[in-house]
């Protein structure tokens, strides 16, 4: 800018110099042209002082993205446990006798399960006697007049009623359940039987020892 104000004040003086008689009205025309030359000598310079801010302005005035996460790392399968090393017995010193395990005692057989239900068995209490021997005769007797006892079995079941003293229990069976001895009954009763009562099948066969 400078320098071209100079330039333009050589020329001024070289137009006057010259003529040696410049009129004011020629004066005025050059002095016009000096101010023309000057603003748009300022023009360019502001022109080119924008220019060179805008190259200036850093690149990294825009917002810059934000990185993008890293991507998580894969967790690690557990490892597989490891089996227990089997223990290994310590070798015998040379010459040591060495020792023989016993094998395993077997298992105590399990106790039998209880009988089922299907499987007990009933029979029909008929009379008790004091003595066995009066049991054998009231036994025969029955069977004599009730041909439904004929094919049938007779027990005898100890009873301690105290103060009463000891009986034995006559029954007659085996029935196959409770229904069929007092189905038993009730015909022994029909018959005339004075007494009779469905019982289980217990005691020890008439006539043994």
């Amino acid at each position: 800018m400078t320098r071209l104000r100079l330039n333009c004040g050589l020329v001024l003086l070289a137009l006057t110099g010259c003529s040696g008689a410049a009129t004011t009205e020629q004066m005025m025309d050059t002095m016009q042209r000096v101010t023309k030359l000057e603003t748009r000598a300022d023009q360019t310079t502001a022109e080119v002082n924008a220019m060179k801010a805008a190259m200036a302005r850093p690149a990294a005035a825009q917002p810059a993205a934000p990185p993008a996460a890293p991507a998580a790392a894969p967790t690690p399968a557990a490892p597989a446990a490891a089996p227990p090393a089997a223990s290994t017995p310590a070798a015998p010193a040379s010459g040591a006798p060495v020792p023989v395990t016993p094998p395993a005692a077997p298992a105590a057989a399990a106790a039998s399960p209880p009988a089922a239900a299907s499987e007990l068995k009933f029979a029909v209490h008929l009379a008790s006697y004091k003595h066995e021997a009066e049991a054998t005769k009231g036994w025969s007797q029955l069977q004599a007049k009730y041909p439904a006892l004929k094919p049938m079995e007779a027990r005898l079941a100890r009873v301690d009623l105290g103060p009463k003293g000891v009986y034995y229990r006559l029954k007659a069976g085996p029935l196959s359940d409770q229904k069929a001895a007092e189905t038993l009954c009730r015909q022994l009763k029909g018959a005339g039987v004075g007494y009779c009562n469905p019982e289980g099948f217990d005691g020890k066969p008439l006539g043994s020892s």
